[in-house]
């Protein structure tokens, strides 16, 4: 909050997103069109701020079965088997299960070591400086804290000491200015609609809702007064959250989704299940 209250001076922490909810309504009423407003950088900024004032740690996490993390016994060249294959740039080190994380490992001490030509134990290149935290913690609180401290990952765990999921620095950032896409992102992989088999469908998050209502007989639409154009958007309202990873929601048609994919934003990729009965003929 300390880089909030740096712009309101003498203000407490409720008064300074009064004063941002202010700065946004006297913009929008002075801006002659409403999609101007929506095209300023500094508006979104403020609004994503805003918005996050009460978004919780457990809202943006990776949760934890989708965690993937090295277990400490692990070998040297197992583990930099497994880099070549992925996208990511830290990983939690753990002792037998992910419950019981014991650091933090950097690709970029994996790689120095590899230019070295050595082969060291996993611990002896993890950070054991973990930030644990709780579920219910604010984002903004853990973004100064992570700041502060000058820790990239976060642990999330729940009552019991368990690990509930990762927080990165680069998550809370993307809640702020938006997805912050590399080389490694797919994200067309988002926008298609492939068939699996007879009777499924793989859609991407980001497919439209019209688009796939022109391939099935039955409406997937909700009422107008709600802002859903995709069937992330869709099938993450009707769940009430992010469902978790393949867990199935059912729609009021009687079409099941399947969540395939997912991150700690979105729905990634959805399963369409025995979808044949509600396809429309091909001419």
């Amino acid at each position: 909050m300390n880089f909030l209250k740096a712009l309101f001076p003498k203000r407490e922490e409720e008064n300074v997103f009064e004063a941002l909810e202010e700065i946004i309504d006297e913009q929008e009423e002075s801006c002659p069109s409403k999609s101007a407003v929506s095209e300023s950088h500094e508006m979104v900024l403020l609004k994503n701020l805003l918005n996050m004032r009460d978004t919780r740690a457990h809202e943006v996490m990776i949760p934890s079965v989708d965690i993937r993390g090295v277990e400490i016994q692990t070998p040297f060249d197992d583990f930099v088997r497994l880099l070549a294959k992925d996208k990511f740039t830290r990983y939690p080190v753990y002792k037998k299960d992910i419950d019981h994380i014991v650091g933090i490992i950097h690709v970029k001490d994996v790689l120095y070591a590899l230019i070295q030509q050595k082969r060291p134990k996993i611990e002896e290149l993890m950070s054991s400086s973990i930030l644990f935290v709780s579920p219910a913690m604010k984002v903004l609180d853990l973004l100064q804290e992570m700041q502060i401290k000058q820790i990239q990952m976060a642990i999330v765990i729940d009552e019991f000491g368990g690990t509930d999921g990762v927080i990165s620095m680069e998550d809370l950032l993307e809640e702020i200015v938006g997805e912050i896409e590399d080389e490694h992102d797919h994200e067309d992989e988002e926008e298609k609609i492939t068939k699996e088999g007879k009777d499924n469908l793989i859609v991407g998050g980001k497919v439209f809702l019209e688009d796939l209502e022109e391939i099935l007989t039955v409406p997937l639409s909700l009422d107008e007064e709600f802002d859903i154009d995709t069937i992330g958007g869709l099938v993450s309202f009707i769940a009430g959250r992010i469902p978790n990873k393949m867990e199935v929601i059912n729609h009021s048609s009687g079409l099941k989704f399947k969540v395939l994919e997912r991150d700690s934003r979105k729905i990634q990729k959805i399963q369409i299940l025995n979808v044949k009965p509600f396809l429309k003929e091909e001419n």
